[in-house]
């Protein structure tokens, strides 16, 4: 009974890739526990509170790989979307770059999508810490385990910055170097909370910020910045 309403939960909800290690994992914990029970006569309760706990992760491992779709927004090419759900912690605008940093919980949808057109030019893992992601602490951001792809846009190069957290220990890009992918498709993930940030540091253009701290966004659709060319400055006199 128990996997027939978790095939249709499967079947209902669309999941991001990579759930599938996590998924049989605990269905196969699920059912050697009462397999056990069985053969050896456990007592009932153990085997009740074994079967919760284990539902309670599973049912909590579905819920954070979800990837609903969604519909990107019709807007000009130099409008600049969320790369993930989250709030803005930070957004840092100087001279020689423009750096927007998202904060993700556990209850948010964790795959992140493409801010702006480009083509994968690099890809780098940097080693590092596991802190937490508390308030204003910003050790995390700075320490944390992380992966840096750089992407070459018409505009020039931007990075993509997923930082791990305490419960995230791993980020995943779906796509190899070369790949050219739109903007709001589907570009990542991180499991289990933490950062992503977008860093402008060899854009050839200047940035005007769309959104403040503490403001909600979502992958693929909320407008985060938008470009500043000579050519958009022409069209707006």
């Amino acid at each position: 009974m128990y996997l027939v309403i978790l095939k249709c939960l499967v079947k209902k909800m669309k999941l991001a890739r990579g759930h599938e290690p996590f998924t049989v994992t605990f269905i196969t914990l699920i059912m050697m526990t009462t397999l056990l029970t069985v053969i050896f006569r456990l007592d009932g309760k153990i085997f009740f509170v074994g079967v919760i706990v284990l539902s309670a992760i599973e049912i909590f491992i579905l819920f954070f790989h979800r990837d609903p779709e969604r519909s990107v927004p019709s807007l000009p090419e130099d409008i600049i979307l969320s790369p993930a759900d989250g709030k803005i912690h930070e957004v840092i605008q100087g001279a020689t770059e423009t750096v927007i940093r998202i904060r993700m919980n556990v209850l948010n949808v964790h795959v992140n999508r493409m801010p702006l057109t480009g083509t994968i030019k690099e890809i780098k893992e940097i080693s590092g810490k596991h802190w937490p992601f508390f308030g204003f602490i910003n050790r995390g951001t700075i320490a944390n385990a992380r992966k840096v792809t750089t992407i070459t846009s018409k505009w020039g190069y931007y990075e993509i910055i997923q930082i791990s957290g305490f419960l995230a220990r791993r980020c995943v890009i779906y796509h190899p170097v070369g790949t050219t992918i739109q903007r709001g498709d589907r570009f990542g993930m991180i499991r289990f909370g933490s950062e992503v940030d977008v860093r402008f540091k060899q854009f050839k253009c200047s940035l005007e910020i769309l959104v403040k701290k503490g403001q909600l966004v979502k992958a693929g659709q909320t407008p985060i910045a938008r470009i500043i060319s000579e050519e958009t400055n022409y069209r707006e006199k």
